[in-house]
């Protein structure tokens, strides 16, 4: 909903790096504070003791870990 309100100029949000690219590119989007980064946060997954175990828990644990990994270096 919250990139729905953005792109009908009802507010400002967060987008990706890429889609704020996109929309910059096409017109679709304004940059309005271009000097503002996000700091660093931390994420957490709460698994309950041996869902860990479980191999789609496990996958989504790794796949977590793998876009934080990569958002971190290209941030």
């Amino acid at each position: 909903m919250l990139g729905d309100a953005i792109y009908a100029g009802l507010g400002i949000g967060v987008r990706s790096d890429a889609e704020l690219a996109s929309g910059l590119a096409d017109g679709t989007l304004v940059h309005v504070l271009p000097g503002y980064r996000f700091g660093a946060f931390e994420i957490t997954a709460l698994v309950p003791p041996g869902r860990l175990k479980v191999p789609r828990v496990a996958a989504f644990v790794a796949l977590l870990r793998e876009v934080i990994t990569v958002m971190g270096t290209t941030a």
